[in-house]
């Protein structure tokens, strides 16, 4: 009987101990994916760095660059570090409604839904900086906003961050408008790829030729150099384009 009691102290034992270690484990797992997800945005390339000292210190920074070059995930992350530490109050996102030749008008739903999917790529983003149910509160707070560029008019933008992507389909009036909503203590971030339009009247070279002298606003080009996305897309930048960028 002691032997059996000894023996079912010992299994118990050993039990809890598995589950302490499984416990352990699990926490430190979860500890490294924040200590990750929280890791400072490095440039990998001269003209990454070149675009995060841009980020910050530029009320304007325009970034125009082939696929790949890392626009998107390097502007988008710097927005998600700065408001989760407290330098930002709010977040803006914007595009255009046009994706490859076809209009939100093809999707079920209304604006909000149809323009969810073409949010993907920032809120990919969001998510691996801030975490999925950090991001959802910030949305349910309206601290990140997502709105269709075309809704944008009339609006006054203050303490916040705005983050434009796919500019190069957006026209002249559309890209004007969006700079005259920057309030007090915004910052404007626009990324666009000259080479990429799905509409034949892009304003954002016109509008580059235009303010990119102005105090304030700065113009960071990325070059096939800087793509990191992978050596194939590369190629295929190349192939299509031209190394000469």
């Amino acid at each position: 009987m002691a032997k059996r009691n000894q023996y079912s102290r010992g299994k118990s034992e050993s039990k809890a101990n598995r589950n302490a270690f499984e416990k352990e484990k699990a926490v430190k797992q979860h500890t490294n994916k924040v200590h990750e997800a929280c890791a400072p945005v490095v440039g990998l390339t001269d003209g990454h760095c070149e675009l995060i000292r841009a980020i910050e210190r530029s009320t304007v920074v325009i970034v125009t660059g082939p696929p790949g070059t890392g626009k998107t995930y390097i502007s988008t992350a710097l927005t998600a570090d700065a408001l989760e530490q407290g330098y930002i109050d709010n977040i803006v996102c914007t595009r255009p409604l046009i994706s490859c030749g076809n209009d939100l008008g093809i999707l079920p739903g209304d604006v909000a839904e149809k323009f969810g999917p073409y949010m993907a790529p920032i809120m990919d983003v969001f998510n691996k900086r801030i975490g999925k149910s950090g991001v959802e509160s910030y949305i349910k707070n309206g601290r990140i906003k997502q709105i269709p560029l075309q809704l944008l008019r009339g609006s006054s933008i203050d303490n916040a961050t705005i983050l434009l992507d796919e500019a190069q389909n957006c026209d002249s009036e559309q890209l004007i408008m969006l700079l005259t909503r920057i309030g007090k203590n915004s910052t404007l971030i626009i990324n666009g790829d000259l080479r990429q339009k799905d509409i034949k009247n892009s304003g954002l070279q016109h509008v580059l030729d235009k303010v990119s002298h102005i105090n304030g606003v700065e113009h960071i080009h990325l070059t096939t150099d800087d793509i990191v996305r992978s050596d194939i897309v590369k190629e295929f930048v190349i192939a299509f384009y031209g190394d000469d960028d």
